[in-house]
């Protein structure tokens, strides 16, 4: 039987140097004077040393093709993800209006029924750290029901000093607006320390928020609003700007007509973060109805350069109710014709991309503009 030659185990085959050893480099024998070859063993095998070279130089440039493709592969699916992000659905930027308080069914949500059970009881509870949080809580949910509002005010007649200005604030948010409660918030509004103060302002605009959003003849009467005022007043000229812009905020929606108020969010518009010059926006637009040159600016500003996405879509919203003929009264066609233009394909954004071209169509500019990108067109 004639025997079975296996092939040789890793361990068995003979090592190879790459690049081989100089000893291995030889001249053709019947070519003293040429390029050195490389000898193997075998004689038949030789190799010039610019075929060596060649193969690694390709085998390297193969290696950088694979890896080439790879990366185009990987950028490829990262742009089509980033693609499929930016096709956000209009329906996910509709403006949500600010959540007012509302009573609440037992069979409607039965567990935020039971959560707000829970929470009203450990009002009662023996430590403050409980309570206060059950008071803070039930600001979050917005939840106005009856016994939610009386053991909030039973906390806040005998609770901790802590508790109370939480059951203040939380009352407040909930829609109670009497004088107690004001007068509580007034007292906070007046101490020194400035993160107290700064949530007490944040509670209170949410509050007023909502309170204005009713329509004046089913609004209850703010509390010792006459004494709320000028402590606001005080606060728009002697605090930090963020707590100064609360305050006009919340002095804005009691006297929307205030020209104090019109004159500090107008300087607004050119100062600080772009968020708090939002804040100013929403107010001088929507509450005051105020469609001046500077607001108009600000808009278009807050459109082609804010970060956040829901505040460049509700710019467009705010160019459409302002309207065309305002526009044009202020100068500003031109300008506003422009940057829509611009970003109907700038826009990374589908949504936002949408709402200005719906902004245009609403605007009635969309012929101009399909004018100009027909004339464009024959250009090239």
């Amino acid at each position: 039987m004639a025997p079975v030659h296996l092939p040789l185990s890793c361990y068995q085959m003979p090592k190879e140097e790459f690049p081989p050893s100089p000893e291995c480099w030889r001249q053709h024998p019947s070519k003293p004077n040429s390029v050195p070859y490389c000898y193997f063993k075998k004689p038949e095998i030789y190799t010039h040393w610019h075929n060596l070279y060649d193969q690694r130089e390709e085998r390297e440039a193969e290696k950088m093709l694979r890896k080439m493709r790879d990366d185009c592969r990987y950028i490829k699916e990262v742009h089509q993800t980033h693609i499929k992000m930016f096709h956000l659905p209009m329906s996910k930027l509709t403006i949500k209006s600010e959540m007012r308080s509302r009573p609440l069914e037992p069979t409607q949500d039965p567990l935020k029924w039971q959560r707000l059970r829970e929470l009203t009881k450990s009002l009662e509870s023996p430590r403050e750290d409980e309570q206060f949080y059950a008071a803070q809580a039930l600001g979050c949910l917005r939840i106005s029901d009856k016994f939610v509002m009386e053991a909030l005010q039973q906390v806040a007649q005998t609770g901790p000093e802590k508790v109370k200005y939480e059951a203040y604030r939380t009352l407040a948010i909930l829609g109670c607006l009497n004088k107690h409660v004001i007068r509580a918030l007034i007292k906070q509004l007046k101490e020194k320390n400035e993160g107290q103060r700064m949530e007490t302002l944040t509670g209170l605009r949410m509050a007023l928020n909502s309170w204005a959003a009713v329509s004046k003849d089913k609004r209850t009467q703010v509390g010792d609003e006459g004494k709320l005022v000028p402590v606001l007043q005080t606060l728009i000229k002697k605090s930090s700007s963020e707590a100064s812009l609360e305050a006009a905020l919340c002095l804005g929606f009691l006297r929307p007509c205030s020209n104090m108020v019109q004159e500090f969010l107008l300087q607004c518009l050119c100062q600080g973060l772009k968020t708090q010059r939002m804040k100013a926006l929403r107010m001088l637009v929507k509450v005051m109805h105020v469609h001046s040159a500077p607001v108009i600016r600000a808009i278009l500003d807050q459109l082609c350069s804010s970060s956040v996405l829901e505040d460049r879509f509700e710019a467009t919203q705010m160019l459409k109710t302002i309207g065309l003929e305002q526009i044009q009264a202020q100068g500003l066609e031109e300008l506003t014709f422009n940057l829509l233009r611009r970003k109907t394909h700038n826009e990374p954004f589908l949504a936002v991309r949408q709402a200005v071209a719906q902004t245009v169509e609403e605007l009635k500019l969309k012929p101009t503009m399909m004018n100009l990108v027909e004339a464009n067109k024959r250009r090239k």
